[in-house]
C-alpha cells in the first residue's frame, strides 16, 4: 500500500512551503498562492483550524488516484443501469466488468456469473491493474474515489 505522503512526497518537497491539493485536479499546489475553496483539505468554512489536521490525517492515507469525470459517468452507467459490480484486468490488459466478484486464476479472472468486455474503454481506469489481488468494486470506486475535473470531458 502507498500512503498519500509517499505518493506526492517529491512534489511536496519541491514546493518548500505549505502545500494545497487541488479538487479539481489533484496536483500539488502552493498553499499560500491557492484559493481554500478549491483545497481538499477545506472542509469547514475556517480552513486555518481544520486544515493542519486534515494535512495530517491524509498523509498517512491510502493513496487513490483521482478518475475523470468520464470514468466516473461510465461506472455510474454500470452500476445503476445494470447488474454490472467489478471491473478487473486480465494478464492482456483487457478489461472486464462482472455481476459478481471473480476469482483471479492463471492469466484472466474467472467466475464472476457473467461477465462483459469494457475494451472499448482500455485506455481508461489505468489503476484497475493485473496485479491487483481482488477486482475493483465498481461502488467503492463511485463512494470514495474524488473526480478531478470540472464536470466536461
Amino acid at each position: 500500500m502507498m500512503t498519500n505522503l509517499e505518493h506526492y512526497l517529491k512534489n511536496i518537497l519541491n514546493l518548500k512551503e505549505c502545500f494545497a491539493i487541488s479538487k479539481k485536479t489533484g496536483k500539488v499546489e502552493n498553499c499560500k498562492r491557492f484559493n481554500c475553496e478549491d483545497c481538499q483539505f477545506n472542509v469547514k468554512e475556517d480552513c486555518d483550524d481544520t486544515c493542519y489536521q486534515n494535512v495530517m490525517l491524509w498523509m498517512f492515507e491510502e493513496y487513490k488516484p483521482p478518475i475523470s469525470n468520464l470514468e466516473y459517468d461510465i461506472l455510474d452507467y454500470l452500476y445503476n443501469n445494470t447488474k454490472f459490480r467489478y471491473i478487473a484486468r486480465d494478464e492482456a490488459e483487457w478489461l472486464y466488468a462482472y455481476y459478481e466478484p471473480p476469482v483471479k486464476g492463471t492469466d484472466c479472472w474467472e467466475g464472476g456469473e457473467c461477465y462483459g468486455t469494457l475494451e472499448l474503454f482500455g485506455n481508461l481506469f489505468k489503476f484497475v491493474k493485473w496485479e491487483d489481488a481482488k477486482p475493483t468494486s465498481i461502488k467503492e470506486i463511485l463512494d470514495k474515489r474524488e473526480v478531478m475535473g470540472d464536470g466536461n470531458y
